[in-house]
């Protein structure tokens, strides 16, 4: 083996990406009517513990107020996500406190789009565990 084959292979064994061992997985999805201004996305034990979450926008774009995620255990955390998400777009990689906790609901709060009332979203929940 050449000195450069194990120097790859040493140095992506031990990169962060290889170390972490993270894997996102989609906890669901739904559609939304952009008229509404609060949808709730329900979760499950099943799904597993996860640090991270992030959510996908897949059809009109919606602009983003509040997260709220609901713990089996009781406790709720807020996170303050202001801003439109494009269609194709998603939020940053939110951070959940306690790490590896399950999550029960998520609900979502957004402005109404003015300019299409009538139009759906599509949002899609994702997990890291």
């Amino acid at each position: 083996m050449t000195r450069f084959a194990l120097f790859l292979i040493l140095g992506l064994a031990t990169s962060p990406l290889a170390a972490s061992g993270a894997k996102w997985q989609k906890l669901g999805s739904k559609t939304v009517k952009l008229r509404a201004e609060q949808d709730t996305l329900l979760v499950g034990a099943h799904e597993g513990h996860f640090d991270k979450i992030k959510i996908k926008v897949r059809k009109n774009g919606i602009h983003f107020i509040d997260i709220k995620v609901h713990y089996a255990n009781g406790a709720i955390e807020d996170f303050k996500v202001k801003g439109f998400i494009e269609k194709g777009g998603e939020t940053r990689s939110i951070d959940l406190n306690g790490r590896n906790r399950v999550i029960k609901k998520i609900v979502m709060k957004y402005k109404s789009n003015t300019h299409n009332k009538k139009g759906k979203s599509l949002i899609e929940v994702w997990g890291r565990h």
